[in-house]
């Protein structure tokens, strides 16, 4: 943007906002979508990536599957391919499990694209950390500004002041006529705003926050896995507390390498 002449201290009317689109999805080829605003000081920009048709999968070309992560087998379901390996057997990351070259009993030599499932009990440790005191952004706040657009115009309507530490969502409502929408409407921002607080755990507080910390882990990181247990370690000390996590988890370890063949 700052190469389009849209940067912090920039003059506004020198900024072309409907110039600036256009050279920027015909240089970028992943934005599907965007758009500019100048509104008062401030520029908006939207920018929406583009949708890709799903990669599908060449089933004519062929490959092994090996293992993603070091585990123990729980169960193998092959669809395509010769398996290597067998239930309860451990493997290391990398590891053969279901090959793709695969002999018949002419002894003919045959390569296809191996297809399975493995599941597998595999283990990860991961920590948590936290400090008793120190700072914290906290919401002070909620605010709601509108403008009115029309054309590449926005005019303010409704105006509320806001520190440089906020948050917003933008809500763009258009006038319809005949289903046909027209280039006015109202943008209503919708913010919150945070100051930066100190803060003063208790030991309770501090392992409370670790164990949602630990929660969202498994949300965000573990969400692929059949079965998970856990084993939870506190330590304390004066100034911080932190949380150490064994996890044993059943997930699918199969991976997919392409056989290169001459």
């Amino acid at each position: 943007m700052s190469e389009r002449g849209v940067f912090e201290g920039a003059y506004k009317n020198h900024i072309d906002p409907q110039r600036v689109e256009r050279t920027l999805m015909q240089e970028m080829d992943s934005i599907g979508w965007m758009s500019v605003n100048i509104i008062g000081t401030k520029a908006e920009i939207e920018i929406k990536e583009k949708e890709y048709k799903p990669l599908i999968e060449d089933q004519n070309v062929p490959a092994n599957i090996t293992a993603s992560r070091d585990g123990i087998i729980q169960s193998v379901r092959c669809r395509r391919g010769m398996i290597k390996t067998m239930t309860g057997s451990a493997v290391k990351k990398g590891q053969l499990l279901v090959s793709g070259i695969v002999d018949n009993s002419l002894g003919e030599i045959s390569f296809v694209d191996a297809n399975a499932i493995v599941m597998a009990e595999t283990h990860r440790e991961e920590s948590f950390y936290t400090e008793l005191t120190g700072e914290s952004l906290r919401a002070e706040r909620f605010f709601e500004r509108q403008n009115l657009k029309f054309l590449w115009f926005c005019l303010p309507i409704r105006y509320c002041s806001a520190s440089e530490t906020y948050t917003s969502r933008y809500v763009t409502e258009k006038v319809f006529i005949n289903d046909t929408a027209l280039e006015l409407g109202t943008i209503t921002e919708y913010g919150t705003q945070y100051v930066t607080k100190p803060y003063n755990l208790t030991p309770q507080q501090g392992r409370q926050r670790l164990l949602v910390d630990e929660a969202l882990f498994r949300v965000f990181s573990l969400s692929h896995c059949e079965e998970i247990c856990a084993q939870l370690e506190f330590s304390e000390t004066e100034d911080d507390i932190s949380l150490a996590v064994t996890y044993s988890c059943v997930e699918d370890i199969a991976n997919k390498e392409k056989i290169i063949v001459n």
